[in-house]
């Protein structure tokens, strides 16, 4: 639904009725009682902005006591603050103009699940280039805090240096599967364009075979910066969120990982989906 200010408070968020010193509400939000608000009468109809300017809530004024007013909460997107602010809606066009829009304040998710896919580079002996596929899942917690846990697996091909003396160059590949917990935060999430950052740690089961041998690499003649087996990994990420809708995230990020000893340097893309 859009809404447009009164024109006595057009586009004016500075009007004694959208500079309340403070709304409080009950628990459920139903509903808010506001002081110092003595322009507002039983029936009008009132938007609650955050402090972007963003559009949390509609209500109607209820009743009367003094400069008091309760607030009967019609619609809310996400959770009344103390400190936002309120000014008069009308819901017809004044004099024929069209109404203004205002961008509603969503509420994030509390859960949210994704797929990434990156190409990367990665140290093994040399840089050789490789990619990463991953499913995660995200709990968000305390504003923009997430607890993240993510699925991840590699893939590198290419011919290498393996420290033994040789100038040649001899196949590798490497496969591995990791699993990693750690944390998230996201700015701006209720903008159509946010900025996301992720730190998580864990473990991943390392296959990497030299010239067709996994033995080059478990016994250390080959010097190509990984072991077979079970190894620590830490990854780190940075980047874009666009939101696509009311549910759906494209993602663009640049991240970093390291698995034993092999770092690597990645672009990613993803999507991503909030479950409720």
């Amino acid at each position: 639904m859009r809404y447009h200010l009164l024109a006595a408070s057009a586009l004016c968020l500075l009007s004694p009725a959208a500079m309340a010193k403070s709304l409080q509400c009950n628990s459920m939000q139903t509903m808010c009682i506001i002081s110092d608000s003595s322009e507002l009468t039983i029936g009008d109809r009132v938007g609650v902005f955050n402090s972007d300017g963003q559009l949390v809530a509609t209500a109607e004024v209820s009743r009367m006591r003094g400069d008091r007013r309760s607030l009967a909460i019609a619609h809310r997107t996400g959770r009344i603050g103390r400190d936002d602010r309120i000014a008069l809606l009308d819901t017809s066009a004044i004099d024929g103009a069209a109404p203004v829009e205002y961008q509603r304040y969503r509420e994030p998710a509390k859960y949210e699940i994704g797929t990434n896919l990156a190409y990367s580079t990665i140290t093994l002996g040399d840089s050789l280039p490789g990619y990463e596929a991953s499913l995660y899942g995200q709990m968000r917690q305390w504003g923009g805090w997430q607890f993240t846990g993510r699925l991840v697996a590699d893939a590198v091909s290419g011919k290498t240096s393996i420290a033994d003396g040789s100038a040649d160059k001899v196949p590798l590949t490497m496969h591995g599967f990791g699993l990693l917990g750690g944390v998230g935060y996201e700015w701006f999430r209720s903008q159509p364009l946010s900025v996301r950052v992720e730190a998580a740690v864990g473990a991943m089961k390392v296959s990497a075979l030299v010239d067709g041998s996994a033995e080059p690499v478990n016994d250390g003649t080959a010097d190509v910066h990984v072991k077979n087996g079970t190894a620590p990994m830490a990854r780190w990420s940075m980047g874009g969120v666009y939101q696509m809708g009311d549910h759906w995230h494209a993602h663009l990020d640049l991240a970093e990982s390291i698995v034993y000893q092999a770092f690597s340097n990645m672009i990613s893309i993803g999507l991503s989906r909030d479950l409720n």
